[in-house]
């Protein structure tokens, strides 16, 4: 059986709580630099894992569940 590595893009929303926007995003930054991920299962069973880390900056959706426009 062979293996194969694919570079690819994700999307995910991360809420985390912070003293200011600045702080949030400088956790955020350090937290994803090569990240230990899990996206559950492949069809065999075996679980997919994988690293990830955050390029470019984070859009900001919203502070304490209100909207950002």
């Amino acid at each position: 059986m062979n293996r194969y590595t694919f570079d690819t893009a994700l999307t995910a929303t991360f809420t985390l709580q912070a003293e200011s926007e600045d702080q949030a995003r400088r956790i955020l930054k350090e937290m994803l630099d090569c990240a230990d991920c899990n996206g559950g299962l492949w069809p065999d069973g075996q679980p997919i894992l994988f690293e990830a880390s955050l390029t470019g900056d984070a859009s900001l959706v919203s502070i304490n569940d209100d909207f950002v426009e």
